[in-house]
């Protein structure tokens, strides 16, 4: 369980995600033995990474009870675990009821019928609540959901390119066209479009060399300049890649009717670079 709890922060970090540790796990005991038996089997490396999130585990949450004081379904709401006799205050569910967070649950080591379910249902006076709850033993569930929210939760091109952009291994955006695509807001049509490209080409390209690939294939709308346009619309065309050389970008999108994003394949990588969004030329 440790060494999967491990793996699964170090996922966390790369998503700039947050593992919360209760306090209670610093006295978590299997077989009678403590944690720091277990803490002392794995890598050196690992072991560290662990010690340092458990010496930093926090009360029900936070160091300050105060920071959910006012929460009134919370402090005054008799909150139990549905058909238990298990109280959220002053625990780990309080904390996740405050943050409205998944649960992650060591299924091994839980013999709890109701943490063993995918929601835990908190029934409080006034309202019901749902958490979502996942086990430590299956990693790849955790980051898959937390990859989902961040991509639904972007709020500006600044967040979309610092957090959601990384989430795609096949697509990169050149510095000129993250400015082009800035122009517009991010609640707009265009940057709606813009995604559902990304998240299709970079479906399309998986498992694929990005050389000699007939991208037609991959989305509507989506064509090759021909070598008169190249030619006539030089100018226009030439552009800084995702690795600042300039180049011709060749291939296109339609975006909206009356704009083009386009893009060219970086082969050392293996992704397309989004280079330039404009309209379309003529």
């Amino acid at each position: 369980m440790l060494w999967s709890l491990g793996l699964l922060i170090g996922k966390l970090s790369i998503l700039k995600s947050e593992l919360i540790f209760d306090e209670k796990i610093s006295s978590f005991k299997y077989a009678d033995k403590d944690i720091g038996y277990y803490l002392r089997l794995l890598d050196k490396d690992l072991m560290i990474l662990l010690v340092s999130k458990i010496q930093k585990s926090l009360p029900f949450c936070s160091n300050n009870y105060d920071e959910y004081q006012y929460e009134e379904n919370i402090i005054l709401g008799e909150c139990k675990v549905k058909d238990t006799d298990i109280e959220i205050i002053e625990n780990f569910l309080t904390c996740a009821m405050y943050l409205d967070a998944p649960v992650v649950t060591p299924k091994t080591f839980c013999s709890q019928e109701e943490f063993l379910k995918d929601k835990i249902e908190l029934i409080c006076n006034t309202a019901t609540t749902f958490l979502d709850n996942f086990f430590i033993e299956e990693s790849e569930n955790i980051i898959k959901k937390i990859e989902e929210n961040i991509k639904l939760n972007g709020i500006s091109w600044d967040n979309w390119r610092e957090r959601i952009l990384p989430l795609y291994e096949n697509v990169s955006v050149s510095d000129e066209c993250f400015d082009d695509m800035s122009i517009y807001s991010f609640t707009s049509k265009y940057k709606n479009e813009i995604i559902d490209f990304e998240e299709k080409i970079n479906l399309f390209l998986k498992d694929q060399n990005v050389n000699n690939i007939n991208f037609e294939e991959c989305c509507s709308h989506t064509t090759k300049e021909s070598g008169t346009r190249l030619k006539k619309f030089k100018n226009q065309l030439l552009v800084k890649n995702c690795t600042e050389k300039q180049e011709l970008a060749t291939w296109h999108t339609r975006i909206n009717q009356d704009f083009r994003l386009y893009f060219t394949c970086d082969i050392e990588s293996n992704k397309i670079c989004l280079v330039k969004l404009t309209k379309k030329l003529s």
